[in-house]
């Protein structure tokens, strides 16, 4: 029987920055989250986590860094979808945030993302030990997709300062509030 929640986490030769870390230590709250979210949607999750564990060359690893693909969530009726997600602590605006360009210059998930679903949660007091998420979204990341025409939806753009973790991606992105709401499934703020 596959575990509801399966997340992809591949073995990474030392890479450790507070990305990373901000991630392991979100992850039961976001196993908590997600199971409340679905069970509240009728659509309620298989019982059990499973983490896969594999180096970036075995082909799942190629679910998470290829397509964007976190987590696979199976569901007690017997489908699947799944998520790709975002964990942050800033507690200055809530948006959602896309990758359109990495490190090396190709371009970011925004464009080759083929997760459904896409999970954005903030635990804005994380630095006291408070692992709770204070705002949450979960977007359809489909229809996100097909909202966005030209001047359509109200991009901002930035990047990472490279000087502080050693990654230069560019992104852009969304308040909470910007977000069309037809392709809000459900938000907590």
């Amino acid at each position: 029987m596959k575990a509801g929640i399966q997340r992809i986490e591949i073995i990474n030769d030392g890479w450790d920055d507070s990305y990373t870390r901000i991630n392991k230590a979100l992850i039961p709250t976001a196993n908590e989250t997600l199971r409340n979210i679905f069970s509240e949607l009728n659509k309620p999750l298989m019982e059990g986590i499973e983490i896969i564990r594999c180096k970036k060359k075995e082909i799942i690893a190629t679910y998470d860094y290829k397509e964007g693909i976190d987590t696979i969530l199976n569901f007690t009726d017997g489908t699947k979808a799944t998520l790709q997600e975002k964990y942050l602590t800033y507690d200055k605006l809530t948006t959602a945030t896309f990758e359109t360009e990495k490190s090396d210059g190709s371009l970011g998930s925004w464009f080759y993302c083929n997760s459904q679903l896409y999970f954005v949660a903030y635990a804005k007091r994380l630095k006291y030990g408070d692992t709770s998420f204070q705002d949450w979204i979960l977007i359809d990341l489909i229809k996100l997709h097909l909202f966005d025409t030209p001047s359509s939806l109200k991009w901002k753009f930035g990047g990472n300062d490279p000087s502080k973790l050693g990654r230069r991606s560019k992104f852009k992105y969304l308040l909470f509030d910007e977000i069309p709401q037809d392709s809000i499934i459900m938000r907590k703020e």
